[in-house]
């Protein structure tokens, strides 16, 4: 056989050895891709028609499913129509072009087509001379008057804030019901490709039998990075899903980098409940102000609360203000002003506080999203002036603007400067996020998102 034979019967035979063909042979097959080549093969042959596969992010998941498996289905099925969604339009498009070009390039060679020139946008294009063809779609988004043999619904949310919203999590469901599922064609089949965020992402609605009464049709592919007992691929526990990508030591970098809850989900594909509390007493060794370094950065950070206990309202949320160093990957704590009084009584312990740490540390304010600029003005123009002062908005969920906090606390990474105010802090923390209250937290949340300008969740795993 010669060595075009051979790429042409390649690309006939699976979507890897399409890959290959139009790589030079330098796609790679680990096993994990091996036995999503096989499930592709059952697919095109109608042998099945719902498949879940979990996988850690950077594990070549979407470059198999949304670039060659589309490419491969196509090629061999020019009548047949695949509809390709991603949590974005934009994303969804990019992936659409991916496969568009190896058939524009290659379609001829292996395949005999080419792509229609007068319907070949990146959103939908066709086969020349044929029915089938590819449309590109954001999850939530309409697909009017296309059908579609193969449903591809990969990564369908962007990342944690859309994965824990319950509103999200419901569109995706409704989504699912109303898009998907009734663009199918009749013997069609549906592949959702996902990372796992939360116990109820759409992954996790689709196999509850209570939301979903053909749960059990579903096959699952579920490959944890680190390998557990009765492993798919046959790994012993604790070996890595592709060490020549990701080792052993990488990936203990991300479980320190992210903390053990989203490690778990993200690279495990085992979310746990998030009402269950993410911080641990342990993690926060209180030490004395003498082993604090003279160096580093430093932030008080606030967040402002208005109100009185009264008998209208018997515990109010408290204004909190803790000032916190970064020196050397190691956050210190230095201690914590707290006030549940008057609009009045606040500035002036805020202004004090100002005072007492010195007009050389920043300060920054939590503004409310949708409100709160004339305040900030205020407190700009009338309470600190001649300050380091900026309000800041959070855009994130409170368990998610957490998560930095934890994990650099489970890696043992904050300290704690002795203070009455210990107990109060360390009470809060074990209790969030399910505790009457969460200022402290949501300080510790905002100095660290000031001090590090913290990258997004997203970034440590897209």
């Amino acid at each position: 056989m010669t060595k075009s034979e051979a790429r042409y019967w390649g690309a006939q035979l699976s979507p890897t050895g399409l890959a290959k063909a139009v790589t030079g042979g330098k796609y790679q097959r680990p096993p994990h891709i091996r036995l999503f080549d096989a499930l592709a093969v059952q697919i095109e042959q109608g042998k099945l028609r719902r498949l879940v596969v979990n996988v850690p992010p950077q594990h070549g998941k979407s470059e198999f499913w949304s670039k060659y498996f589309c490419a491969w289905y196509l090629g061999r099925h020019p009548d047949r129509k695949i509809i390709m969604s991603t949590y974005a339009d934009s994303y969804a498009q990019s992936w659409s072009r991916e496969a568009r070009n190896i058939l524009t390039e290659h379609g001829q060679e292996f395949y005999g087509l080419q792509v229609a020139s007068d319907s070949s946008a990146v959103d939908w294009w066709k086969v020349r001379g044929n029915a089938g063809g590819m449309a590109a779609v954001g999850t939530g988004g309409q697909a009017t008057g296309k059908g579609a043999h193969v449903f591809v619904c990969d990564d369908p949310v962007k990342g944690p804030e859309d994965a824990m919203s319950p509103t999200m999590q419901r569109r995706n469901v409704d989504w699912y019901r109303s898009v998907a599922t009734t663009r199918l064609q009749p013997n069609g089949a549906i592949v959702v490709i996902q990372t796992r965020w939360d116990r109820d992402d759409l992954t996790g609605k689709l196999l509850n039998p209570a939301e979903f009464p053909d749960a059990d049709t579903w096959t699952v592919i579920s490959l944890p990075a680190l390998a557990l007992p009765g492993d798919l691929l046959g790994r012993q526990p604790g070996a890595a899903l592709w060490p020549e990508r990701y080792g052993l030591a990488e990936l203990e970098e991300k479980r320190i980098a992210l903390g053990s809850r989203w490690f778990e989900a993200l690279y495990q594909q085992n979310p746990t409940d998030p009402q269950t509390g993410i911080f641990k007493r342990e993690w926060f060794p209180i030490i004395e102000r003498e082993a604090v370094p003279a160096e580093g950065r430093l932030v008080r950070y606030w967040d402002l609360a208005h109100s009185k206990a009264d008998k209208h309202n018997a515990d109010p949320d408290w204004t909190e203000g803790g000032l916190v160093k970064f020196h050397a990957g190691v956050w210190y704590v230095l201690d914590f002003k707290s006030i549940r009084d008057t609009a009045l009584a606040v500035e002036r312990l805020i202004q004090y506080t100002a005072l007492e740490d010195s007009a050389a540390v920043p300060i920054r304010i939590e503004q409310e999203p949708s409100a709160g600029k004339s305040l900030m003005e205020h407190y700009r123009m009338r309470v600190l002036p001649g300050y380091d002062f900026q309000p800041i908005t959070s855009k994130g969920s409170k368990v998610v603007e957490a998560a930095p906090v934890a994990a650099a606390a489970e890696a043992g990474n904050v300290r704690l400067v002795r203070g009455t105010w210990n107990a109060a802090l360390l009470d809060q923390l074990e209790r969030f996020p399910l505790g009457a209250h969460d200022d402290k937290v949501d300080v510790l949340s905002g100095a660290f998102r000031f001090l590090s300008a913290r990258r997004t969740l997203e970034s440590f795993v897209v």
